[in-house]
C-alpha cells in the first residue's frame, strides 16, 4: 500500500498509471460471465478517462460483455506496456449508459460501425469506476484502494 513516507512513489506511480493508461493501444475488460466464469475481451483504449478511477469505453448495446454487465456489474480493466514490462489492473463495477448518456462520448470514427450514426441505438458506453488496484512496474507490486490513493495523492500535492 502507498503511504505518505513514499511521496516520490506515489507522485510517479501515479504519473506512470496515467502515462501507461494514455498511450495504451489496446484496453483489456473482463466481466463476469453467464455461466459464473470470468470473460476478457481486448478493446481499443477508453475514450475518456479522469486518471485512474473513471472510464468510458465505447461498444455496441448487444455485445456479450455489455449483457454480462446488464447482469453483473463486477469488472475489471488491464492495461499492459510491453516496453517497460508495466501493468495496471483495476477491479469495480461497470455500467451500461443509456443511449441519451452515452451520445457524448461518441466520435465521428464511429459511423464506419454504427450505420445510423449518432442515432444509431446500438451504441452505447461502458462506464467503469475502479475501486481497488494493483501495478506492477520496476519488479514491484503495489496493490492499493483507488480511492484512498487519490486522497494520499491530493493531500501530497496541495
Amino acid at each position: 500500500m502507498f503511504t505518505q513516507q513514499d511521496f516520490e512513489d506515489v507522485e510517479r506511480a501515479m504519473q506512470t498509471m496515467n502515462y501507461l493508461i494514455d498511450h495504451a493501444t489496446a484496453a483489456f475488460i473482463a466481466a463476469v460471465g453467464s455461466d459464473g466464469y470470468p470473460t476478457i475481451k481486448a478493446m481499443k483504449p477508453a475514450r475518456y478517462h479522469d486518471g485512474i478511477q473513471t472510464f468510458y469505453f465505447a461498444t455496441t448495446r448487444n455485445s456479450l460483455r455489455t449483457n454480462n454487465y446488464l447482469l453483473n456489474d463486477k469488472a475489471a480493466i488491464h492495461y499492459y506496456d510491453p516496453d517497460f514490462v508495466r501493468t495496471l489492473t483495476l477491479q469495480g463495477t461497470m455500467r451500461v449508459l443509456g443511449h441519451e448518456e452515452s451520445i457524448q462520448y461518441y466520435e465521428s470514427e464511429d459511423d464506419e460501425h454504427f450505420k445510423l450514426g449518432i442515432h444509431d441505438p446500438s451504441f452505447c458506453v461502458l462506464e467503469f469506476k475502479a475501486y481497488i488496484g494493483r501495478f506492477y512496474t520496476n519488479l514491484h507490486i503495489y496493490d492499493f484502494a483507488v480511492r484512498e490513493l487519490l486522497r494520499q495523492y491530493h493531500d501530497l500535492m496541495t
